[in-house]
């Protein structure tokens, strides 16, 4: 894949006039192989966030199907949070990406909770990549044991990406 990368940026590259769009399969290469593809561009292109005020960005994933949340989740944002948390399709595990969450007040994680006990039973709200701090604190207040709520991923489980 990087050989025939090389070669079409080689040929794209010098010229104002082209442009590529690669798309990858991320099922088809190993971890370390999507990050070296990653690492060849100069502009990576990313979907649109649903929300984004500087603090909190939440970015719709779709394999695993979910949410991308960035950033610091507060009080002041919780009515965002918790639209974007409906809107996702009921029926189905639901995962939401915390790898880059910096912050998450216990509104937030009450927030969670509430959205996983809704869920129907055969569904669930998958925590990925959570850091150890939210963890903990999952862990401590005994949230972790909530219908609905499961714990996903963790980084080293994907190679670092999140």
């Amino acid at each position: 894949m990087l050989g025939c990368e090389h070669r079409v940026g080689g040929t794209v590259s010098p010229s104002t006039m082209a442009m590529a769009i690669c798309q990858v399969d991320r099922h088809a290469c190993p971890p370390a192989e999507l990050t070296a593809l990653r690492d060849t561009h100069e502009v990576l292109v990313e979907v649109n966030p649903e929300f984004d005020d500087g603090i909190l960005k939440i970015v719709r994933t779709f394999e695993p199907e979910g949410l991308r949340v960035e950033g610091e989740l507060d009080a002041a944002r919780h009515s965002v949070f918790a639209e974007q948390l409906r809107r996702l399709r009921p029926g189905r595990n639901v995962h939401l990406d915390l790898s880059r969450l910096g912050f998450i007040d216990l509104g937030g994680l009450h927030l969670l909770a509430k959205h996983a006990t809704r869920l129907p039973a055969d569904a669930a709200l998958v925590l990925d990549h959570l850091s150890p701090d939210v963890e903990s604190v999952i862990d401590m207040v005994g949230w972790h044991r909530l219908p609905g709520l499961a714990r996903g991923r963790r980084l080293a489980e994907t190679g670092g990406n999140a």
